[in-house]
Parts: structure tokens; C-alpha cells; sequence
């Protein structure tokens, strides 16, 4: 994934990339815009909508003779039409100006053998292709012909006549514009003779103003002469409105449809009768209810309290009379005694007396409720026949209503009409253009193209973007190591950066003498980490074998391994630095010591042990180099010699560390990295990835116990300087 910090890597990797191909783009630009013929532009600036004194006699009368916002685009396309344009090139007489007339320009250079077999290829690409363009020739020529078809395909060039060609290149460089939402319009032209650029906009401004006088002249004419056919017209349709009001109020009168007033009092009071006796029937039926109500449950004497009436007053007086008497015999002398029957068969009398005459009550209020419903359906009946006649007699003055204004619009537009016709006719000496010129078309002093400076701008963005392009390409397709992520993704364990020594003055940098100066460094950093690293994975109390191996050669395996042995030695850590690379030893040359005695001694039993190991001056650690010119490196280190010289340096020493020959050209380092506990693999920065999944492979194969990987001779530095102050 490409962050931000990546990107920015990038660009700053090709920065030179980004700049030649700027100042190339910039250049080309140049070259372009000076071989350019330089074009010009003038403008010239029309006002539409304005309105004139015309305008004010003839108002909404003549809505197409007045600008609008709607009607800019019809205006504009009259500006750019073939009519209005024929006369420009008339006035102007650009039948002379070889810009338009074909005729009087310069012949043209015959096209090189190259152009014309290009030419040749693409016409005959065409015909195979059924795209050829269709023979236009008799469609074109001038001879007489009655053929309808082409009489109508000729219809445009012969209404411009000999102008056609003229107005066809006038509208390639003609712009006409309306400025934003306002009734403004530019009309622009650009050619390459600065005073003809001018010109044009000025003549079109002229012939367009003249153009619009005469289409408001002949309008106005139209318009005079259809006032006059239609003014008689309306006269006749006045007078007939009119007669039509006349004669329709009088056949109302004949027919007693006069006023409305008093037909709607009449049915004001009706209805407020209707009302009244609406609810007295209401009433009465809600107190016949209650009494069949009473009746039905307690009987007709129970009933009697709902009557007004002196004889029911009367016999319930004599019952209550009678049932006193009757009380007053039943204590005295019992139920059985004469009178004690006689006065209850007198009450019984009374009841069923009184009983009757309820009913009888009872029937009158039943009479009452049918006389004030037979009044209300009366009463009812009279209001509809009132309303009806109400409503026929609105129908007939809506009526007269529709005929008095159908008779004022036709008076109205009678009137107007009359008094337009007598304006319009003393009108035609005010007339003026609807447009206003505002500014016209000056002669332009600098071109508008090609833009020097814009031009050689934009080559040199564009050169930009086209080197970023390139240094992107080249990022994305580059197979190289440059960051600790990407080393990690190939050999999927611990990965460590080692940073670049930094040169003193003009001289190259010695990563040896470079820890010596600074020993707080970077550099210095990466080492401390890796001792941390081997130092952890070491078991305590038995010696370690730490082979250094890389996939090719200079990627700083025995410039590390002399720094790592110091290092230890330093500590305090007991550790000899072995070379075993028999090809191209480097070791003693790089400490600053003798060549010999060295391995090849040991192993061939020339030297003892003890006799070979010498002491680093500058840490004391032990070493034991190596020399070239044996015939077989390989075989020597695959001996049991070698084999035993392993074994007793890992009982006399807490770190052994040997600096092998690269894994890719030889298979020295094999048996090397298999006696090893922990191997330390150096991938130099920018190194091709192919080439470290090549020597990654011959280190599976030899299957390694533990193995560190170091991205060496890294131009960022893996942390910044840390110390006590």
C-alpha cells in the first residue's frame, strides 16, 4: 500500500525526472507559440429591450416587436443568420479580402509524397469502410435545372447569392453571446488582421440595428392595416351585445321577473314561519310522546298530572274524598260492612271516569300534533314553489349579467382598439430601434492567441505531470529493496535497518572509522540493536555460531560482522570474528593487519590454534582471517578439520562469528550456515528483490535455526540520536 510518506519518497527519488521533462514541456511550448500566427479579437456590445417612444403608444398591442428575456435567443439567432451576415459582407466587401475569398489566396505548396499516400490510404480506407462522403457536385452547380429536389437543396446559397462562401467563414470566428441572465449581448469576431477583427462586430452592430427598424416598420404596417378590418368588426358585434341587454330585460318584465328584493323577503318571512311552526309540531309531538310513554307503563290515570283540566282536578278530589271515607270504615268496621263496598265500588267508578277522560285528553293532543304537521308540509310546500321561482328568476339575471358584460368587454375592446388605430396611425415618425449600442468594437493592440506565457506555463505543468507520470511508472514497475516492509514480506522474520555512513568532507565513508567518530550514531544504533537481537536468542552457558551471509557481494556482511565483534568485545562479551571467505578475503586488509597466520594454516595443521587467533587493537576481540589461492575453498571447508575447529571455538568462545562468501555465485557459505546457530542475513538497499528470493531459497534448503535480516547501507536512518545530556 502506497502512503503519503511513500509518495512523497518518490517524487523526491525522481526530481530530476520531473524537471527535465517540465523544462522540455516548457520549451516545446515555446518553439509552438512562436511559430503560431498571432489571432485577435475585438467586441463589440449591444444593449437589447429597451423600450422607445413608440413602445408607449402601442403597449402590449404588438408583443413581437418588444425584447425580452426570452426573446434574447431568437435576436441573437438573427444576428447569426445567413440574411443578416450576407449584408455585412456586403458592406464590407469581403469578396476582396483573401481571408474569405479562396481565390485570392497565395496557391498553396503541392503536399509532400508522404501527405498524399496518407491521403491516398485514407480515401481508399473510406470506400472500403461504404464512409465515403456522397458526390455533391450537381446538388452545388450553378446550371439551370428543373429538378424539385435540388431546386429546395439550393434554396440557402441562392437567397445569399455570390456572398455564401463569405457569410460560411464570417460564422467560424463570429461569436454572438448573451452576458449571463441580463439583456446584454457581445458579438465578437477574431481574425488574424487585427483592423478586420474590429471591423466585422462594428458592421454587424450597424446592419442589425438598420434590420431592426425595418422589421418594426413593416409590423407596424401589418398591424395599422389589420386594426381597420378588425375595428369595423367590432363595431358590429357592439351594437348587437347592446340590442341582445335591451331585449332580454324587457322579456323579463313581460313575464313578471322583476326585482329580486322583494321575492327574497317574501321568502325570508316564509321561512321563518316554516321554522316556527316546525317546532310547535316539534313540541306538541314531544308531549304526545311522553304521555303514550306514561300510559303504556303506569296507565291512563297515572297520566292525568300531564293535563290541564278542572273536571280531572274535580273527580281525583272526590277519589281522595271516597278513599279517606273508605280508610276511615275499614278501621271502624271492617272490609265486610255495606258501606265499606258501596264507597270502594264508588271509587272504582271514579278511576275508571277519570281513566276515560285521559284518553280522552290524550286523543285532542294527538289531533293538535296532525293539524301543525299538515301546517308545516303547507307552509313547506309554499317555500319550494317561492324558491323555485327565486332560482329561476337568478338564472335569468345571471343571464342579463353575462349579456351587460359580454356588452362592456366588447365596448371596452371597441375603445381600445379605436384609440390604438388613431395612436398608431400618428406613430410611425417616432419609431427607434428596440436595441442601444453600448460600445463598439475598438481596434485590439495584443492578441488573444497564442498566449505566450499561459502557453509555456502549461508545457511546463504539463512536463510536470508528465515526469511524476514517468517517476511513478518507474516506482511502480522497480523490483527493488528500499524499505524494511518489503524485506520483512520476503523472509517473514526480524528485519533491521542499518543506515548509510555518512561522508566526512569529500571523502568516502568508512563505516568503521564512522562508529569510531561517532559512536552514538545511527550507524552505531543499528549495531547495538543487532548485538541485542543475537545476544537474546543465545542460550547462556554454551558458545553460538553467528554466520553472516548475503546473496551477493558488497552489501556490507564484513563490514558488519567486524563492527558486531567489536561490539560484543566492548561489552565484555568473549567472541572471535572468523573469516571463511577463501575467495576474496578482506578481513586482515580491513583491520589493518597481516595477512597471514590465518584458517588455511589451522586447518592444514601448519599453526596451532593459539597461534593463529590475533588481537584487534581497537577492542580486543579475537580474530582469525583468511587468505586466497587455494584450489578448493569449498572442499577445505567442508572438512572435518573445519568441522573440529567449530567445535572447539564454540566451547572457548560465547559468540563465534564467521563472514562468509556471497550464496549466490559459489555454495561455500553452505556448510557455514548449517553449523550455524543463528545466521544473519545482509540485503544491501535497492538491491533486486529476485536476486534476495534466489539466495532466500539455497537458505531454505539449508534450514537454518534462526536467522536476522539486516536492510544495509539504508539512506533514512532508523531513529535519531539517544543519549543522557
Amino acid at each position: 500500500m502506497i502512503d503519503f510518506g511513500s509518495i512523497f519518497r518518490i517524487l523526491k527519488r525522481g526530481w530530476w525526472i520531473i524537471a527535465t521533462t517540465s523544462f522540455a514541456g516548457a520549451l516545446i511550448a515555446a518553439i509552438i507559440v512562436l511559430e503560431v500566427e498571432p489571432t485577435y479579437a475585438a467586441k463589440a456590445q449591444i444593449l437589447m429591450g429597451q423600450s422607445n417612444r413608440a413602445d408607449g403608444v402601442l403597449g402590449a398591442l404588438i408583443q413581437d416587436l418588444k425584447i425580452d428575456d426570452d426573446a434574447i435567443a431568437g435576436e441573437i439567432a438573427i444576428i447569426n443568420s445567413g440574411r443578416l451576415l450576407s449584408k455585412v459582407s456586403e458592406r464590407l466587401q469581403l469578396e476582396t479580402r483573401p481571408e474569405f475569398n479562396i481565390a485570392l489566396r497565395p496557391p498553396e505548396p503541392d503536399p509532400s509524397l508522404l501527405v498524399q499516400l496518407a491521403d491516398a490510404a485514407v480515401e481508399a480506407l473510406k470506400r472500403v469502410l461504404g464512409v465515403a462522403p456522397p458526390d455533391t457536385g450537381d446538388a452545388e452547380a450553378g446550371g439551370e435545372t428543373t429538378d424539385p429536389v435540388l431546386l429546395a437543396a439550393r434554396t440557402g446559397r441562392e437567397l445569399l447569392g455570390e456572398e455564401a462562401d463569405f457569410v460560411g467563414e464570417m460564422k467560424t470566428n463570429l461569436s454572438v453571446r448573451q452576458v449571463g441572465n441580463t439583456n446584454l449581448v457581445d458579438i465578437q469576431f477574431s481574425s488574424t488582421d487585427r483592423f478586420l477583427a474590429s471591423a466585422i462586430p462594428n458592421a454587424v452592430v450597424d446592419v442589425y440595428m438598420d434590420d431592426q427598424l425595418d422589421r418594426k416598420f413593416e409590423g407596424l404596417r401589418r398591424v395599422t392595416t389589420g386594426l381597420q378590418t378588425r375595428i369595423s368588426g367590432m363595431r358590429e358585434k357592439l351594437e348587437a351585445s347592446e340590442r341582445a341587454v335591451i331585449d332580454y330585460r324587457t322579456g323579463n318584465l313581460a313575464e313578471g321577473f322583476g326585482g329580486s328584493e322583494l321575492l327574497t323577503q317574501q321568502i325570508g318571512d316564509l321561512s321563518r314561519r316554516v321554522n316556527d311552526a316546525s317546532a310547535e309540531f316539534a313540541e306538541l309531538q314531544s308531549d304526545l310522546a311522553g304521555i303514550d310513554s306514561l300510559i303504556e307503563r303506569e296507565g291512563a290515570i297515572a297520566a292525568t298530572g300531564l293535563f290541564q283540566s278542572d273536571l280531572l282536578d274535580s273527580l281525583q278530589n272526590e277519589v281522595v274524598s271516597l278513599r279517606q271515607r273508605r280508610d276511615l270504615l275499614l278501621e271502624r268496621f271492617g272490609a265486610d260492612t255495606a258501606q265499606t263496598v258501596e264507597t270502594v265500588a264508588a271509587i272504582d267508578r271514579l278511576e275508571s271516569t277519570i281513566a276515560e277522560e285521559a284518553r280522552r285528553l290524550r286523543n285532542e293532543q294527538a289531533q293538535r300534533v296532525d293539524l301543525a304537521a299538515a301546517r308545516v308540509d303547507v307552509l313547506r310546500t309554499e317555500l319550494r314553489e317561492l324558491e323555485a321561482r327565486a332560482i329561476e328568476q337568478a338564472g335569468r339575471e345571471v343571464r342579463l349579467t353575462q349579456l351587460e358584460r359580454d356588452y362592456q368587454a366588447q365596448q371596452a375592446v371597441y375603445t381600445t382598439f379605436l384609440d390604438k388605430f388613431t395612436e398608431t396611425s400618428e406613430s410611425v415618425d417616432l419609431q427607434e430601434s428596440d436595441s442601444q449600442v453600448i460600445s463598439y468594437a475598438d481596434v485590439p493592440t495584443s492578441p488573444i492567441a497564442p498566449r505566450k506565457s499561459m502557453s509555456v506555463a502549461l508545457g511546463g505543468i504539463g512536463g510536470v505531470f508528465a515526469g511524476m507520470g514517468i517517476v511513478f511508472m518507474m516506482a511502480l514497475t522497480d523490483n527493488a529493496l528500499r524499505s524494511a516492509m518489503q524485506l520483512r514480506a520476503l523472509t517473514g522474520g526480524t528485519v533491521l535497518v542499518q543506515p548509510r555512513a555518512r561522508r566526512f568532507m569529500l571523502r568516502t565513508a568508512n563505516p568503521v572509522n564512522h562508529v569510531r567518530r561517532q559512536p552514538l550514531g545511527p550507524l552505531s544504533e543499528s549495531i547495538r540493536s543487532l548485538r541485542s537481537q543475537l545476544l537474546l536468542g543465545m542460550p547462556k552457558g554454551v558458545g553460538t555460531i553467528v554466520t553472516f551471509a548475503s546473496s551477493e557481494s558488497d552489501c556490507g556482511k564484513t563490514t558488519t560482522s567486524i563492527l558486531l565483534a567489536r561490539s560484543l568485545s566492548q561489552m565484555g562479551v568473549s567472541c572471535i570474528l572468523v573469516e571463511t571467505d577463501l575467495r576474496r578475503p578482506s578481513l586482515a586488509r580491513r583491520m589493518n593487519m597481516t595477512s597471514t597466520p590465518d584458517l588455511i594454516d589451522v586447518l592444514t595443521g601448519k599453526l596451532p590454534l593459539d597461534a593463529a587467533i590475533r588481537k584487534d587493537p581497537d577492542s580486543g576481540a579475537d580474530v582469525l582471517t583468511a587468505r586466497s589461492g587455494l584450489g578448493d575453498p569449498a572442499g577445505l571447508l567442508l572438512s572435518e578439520p573445519m568441522e573440529d575447529l567449530l567445535k572447539d571455538l564454540k566451547q572457548r568462545y560465547r559468540a563465534v562469528i564467521l563472514d562468509t562468501v556471497p550464496l549466490t555465485p559459489v555454495s561455500d557459505a553452505s556448510p557455514m550456515i548449517r553449523a550455524a546457530d543463528q545466521v544473519v542475513f545482509m540485503v544491501r538497499w535497492g538491491m533486486d528483490a529476485g536476486t534476495v528470493e534466489t539466495a532466500l531459497e539455497s537458505l531454505a534448503k539449508l534450514d537454518p535455526q534462526q536467522m536476522i535480516s539486516v536492510l544495509s547501507m539504508s539512506p533514512q536512518a532508523p531513529q535519531k540520536k539517544y543519549k543522557y545530556v
